[in-house]
């Protein structure tokens, strides 16, 4: 026989508000306990919050412009004065970095955010609607899907002119579908909760089911893959400005400082190496962080190891 349980008078709302706070809080912390237990994660957490306060501060504190040249100091070694040599026009590389690192890293984050504001909704009416509206979505998903992603992007870049953001525009088109395909697998496995049909049931609309009942619940895929994308975007953005379909010199992006190195690496090699290490270590560091968050959040991954 089921048992109702009763609340004092004037109390049942702040016991169901203080029970729900609970849950949520409870979640979060094992949440950040199972992150916080992969060394891996927290490794490349630390890299993320160094390097972002390194490209934040640094540029304020160094004595050299990232674009003015200085001809007498032309392809200076690493050195006190210059930490990691100066390039052909006499440039303080650990400056360019520096700087850079601020467009290379917001071109990325940018990018991955248009994507993810364009493709989660269209996972959503695809997977929660299906029917014509899923297929025809789907559809136009599986057209973007059928072309390399480096390819889309010169493809965009190409028609809308070379530019910085035009780059990054070309880089979140390549992340749309990968969120929708995602959002919509996701969607799929949660509409048909008990809690999406009560919600149907007390007469909730479409759209409020959606955002207040389906989103929150396929938050997590979302947040691993936002954290995997912003690496695979900054080499995108990256490999765009390398090749000349994104910023123009002068302008210190690691692209741009890679194409420019390219010629001296037999002799001047610290010009496009340590661009080159800014790339590796902030992709492998988002690499090691989303690894972090998709074993955390994912259930069937903690079951696995239970």
């Amino acid at each position: 026989m089921a048992t109702e349980v009763s609340y004092p008078s004037g109390t049942r709302g702040k016991s169901e508000w203080s029970l729900s706070t609970k849950v949520y809080t409870t979640e979060r912390q094992r949440v950040l306990r199972q992150l916080f237990r992969r060394r891996t994660a927290v490794l490349g957490l630390c890299i993320i919050v160094l390097e972002l306060l390194a490209i934040v501060v640094g540029p304020f504190l160094m004595p050299y412009d990232p674009t003015n040249p200085s001809m007498a100091d032309r392809f200076q070694p690493p050195s006190r004065k210059h930490a990691l040599g100066t390039d052909e026009l006499g440039r303080d590389v650990l400056t360019r970095i520096l700087h850079g690192g601020r467009i290379s890293v917001t071109a990325g984050i940018f990018s991955v955010i248009l994507g993810m504001l364009v493709g989660v909704p269209l996972g959503l009416a695809a997977g929660y609607f299906g029917g014509r509206i899923g297929e025809t979505i789907m559809r136009f998903i599986d057209v973007l899907l059928s072309f390399p992603g480096i390819l889309l992007a010169i493809l965009i870049v190409g028609t809308l002119g070379p530019s910085m953001w035009n780059a990054a525009i070309a880089v979140a088109a390549f992340s749309v579908p990968i969120f929708a395909r995602v959002v919509r697998g996701a969607t799929l496995s949660v509409k048909g909760n008990d809690y999406v049909e009560a919600a149907r049931c007390v007469g909730c609309g479409d759209v409020r089911i959606i955002y207040r009942h389906i989103l929150p619940n396929v938050l997590a895929p979302i947040v691993v893959l936002f954290t995997l994308n912003i690496g695979v975007a900054i080499i995108y953005a990256s490999g765009l400005n390398f090749v000349g379909l994104g910023g123009k010199p002068p302008m210190p992006e690691w692209g741009l400082m890679l194409s420019s190195g390219r010629s001296y690496l037999r002799h001047e090699w610290w010009v496009a190496t340590f661009p080159g290490l800014a790339i590796l270590i902030t992709v492998l560091a988002m690499n090691l962080l989303g690894d972090g968050l998709r074993d955390a959040l994912d259930p069937r991954l903690r079951i696995q190891r239970l």
